[in-house]
């Protein structure tokens, strides 16, 4: 048996703004940080792309135990 350790979970927020970037949301994104001063959006948009890239290690995370579970069954060493 084979046990995966579960981290934590990749919170909804996070799945949904990676749902949320289309061309039809990133123009509306765009738009709704235009009001902001320069300094104000440079901060917003490093805050939004670390949301992104730490759901992208999260998602790597689970991408490598599946591989893992895949390569034991290749060797027959999971039942």
């Amino acid at each position: 048996m084979i046990v995966i350790k579960k981290d934590r979970n990749i919170s909804l927020e996070k799945l949904n703004l990676l749902s949320e970037l289309d061309l039809k949301q990133i123009n509306h994104f765009l738009e709704s940080i235009a009001k902001l001063e320069k300094s104000e959006q440079i901060k917003f948009l490093k805050k939004k792309r670390f949301i992104l890239l730490e759901a992208i290690h999260e998602m790597q995370k689970n991408l490598d135990c599946v591989d893992y579970v895949i390569y034991l069954l290749k060797k027959d060493k999971c039942k």
